[in-house]
């Protein structure tokens, strides 16, 4: 389902999450800094700073491209489009496996 919304460079378990813990702050109206995003994701500061410029390079966050982490970081609108995509997506797919399993 990702692989239908965002490139495949930032397909990873680490990407995913630094996307979901930015859409839940930005949901919540919450700023964070690189490195705050990092400790909600779980994902190691050496390469939690790389895919962050990753993601940033593929338009995903804005903010810092540079690898500092204590700079403010956000989705972009590209990056809120795409996560919104994939949580519709997730929800049809379950919907759809609830009926399946209802129906039986």
């Amino acid at each position: 389902m990702r692989a239908d919304h965002l490139p495949q460079a930032v397909l990873s378990e680490t990407a995913w999450n630094i996307l979901l813990a930015l859409f839940v702050a930005d949901a919540d109206g919450r700023r964070m800094t690189g490195r705050d995003v990092l400790e909600v994701a779980e994902a190691p500061t050496s390469a939690g700073s790389r895919w962050i410029m990753v993601l940033h390079g593929e338009d995903l966050v804005n903010g810092d491209g540079q690898g500092n982490l204590d700079d403010v970081i956000g989705l972009t609108a590209k990056g809120i489009s795409a996560v919104e995509a994939c949580m519709v997506d997730a929800q049809k797919f379950l919907q759809a496996r609830l009926s399946r399993s209802a129906a039986n």
